[in-house]
């Protein structure tokens, strides 16, 4: 457990949320409706009356304008926190895996093709935001909050993104905690799959990686995101744990 304690708290410093607080053991995180992830209420150490902990969590969501949403991972009791979420009518979203990648070093560095343009940028440059903004596009009442989260990482990060000419192909975000490489934001323009432009960048975001001193890597995908599995999985990322989302109602 205490490995996954760990994967946990780097991956909250990864993609950090605009507000944090404690209840009973759990991280409530609030990002402005941005991603479940900045939204939903984490276990650490759970401890207390799990009745009294949802009844002061859809309070505290609620009172923000935010659905109450239970992120549960192996950390806290599974069965227990998800019958009493489904009995109060929370839907099972996204059931989904950290994958582990425990030697940074043997991530293969293919190389960037001929003729295309990599850039790594230490913050979300207004190229890269752009190239966000196609591969991933967010909702208009939600972008605001989504900047203010790129802008709220603290720790080492890179901003990557592959051009060719000036369309933007792949993009992703790494970031470091300690001896853990995160990935997020993971993202290729749809007619580009399956030519490996993901894995050369995820190559190059490794070795950058490795230079601010991280060992090991590791990433969150929905379960059934086939392609993104496979390629995880080539590259020697295992699973590590899953968790699965409960979404209540506003």
């Amino acid at each position: 457990m205490d490995r996954i304690e760990d994967i946990e708290r780097a991956s909250f410093a990864c993609w950090p949320a605009l507000e944090e607080q404690v209840e009973q053991g759990w991280l409530l995180r609030f990002g402005g409706g941005h991603t479940k992830r900045c939204n939903s209420v984490n276990p650490l150490q759970p401890a207390g009356d799990p009745a009294a902990l949802i009844d002061a969590v859809e309070v505290a969501y609620r009172s923000r304008g935010l659905t109450p949403i239970f992120r549960l991972s192996p950390l806290a009791d599974i069965d227990l926190y998800d019958r009493q979420l489904a009995e109060r009518g929370y839907r099972l979203v996204e059931p989904s895996r950290v994958m582990v990648l425990d030697d940074l070093a043997s991530f293969a560095r293919p190389g960037v093709s001929a003729g295309l343009t990599l850039r790594l940028d230490a913050e979300p440059s207004p190229a890269w935001s752009a190239a966000n903004e196609q591969l991933r596009p967010c909702v208009p009442e939600q972008r605001a909050a989504r900047d203010a989260i790129l802008r709220k990482i603290a720790v080492p990060a890179v901003f990557a993104s592959l051009y060719e000419g000036e369309m933007p192909l792949a993009l992703a975000i790494g970031a470091v905690v300690g001896r853990w490489f995160d990935l997020n934001a993971v993202a290729t323009r749809p007619e580009m799959r399956g030519r490996g432009l993901m894995r050369a960048l995820l190559g190059e975001m490794a070795e950058w990686g490795r230079r601010q001193g991280a060992e090991a890597g590791h990433l969150a995908v929905v379960g059934g995101n086939a392609p993104a599995e496979r390629l995880y999985e080539r590259i020697g990322y295992r699973e590590a744990y899953r968790y699965q989302y409960r979404v209540g109602s506003l």
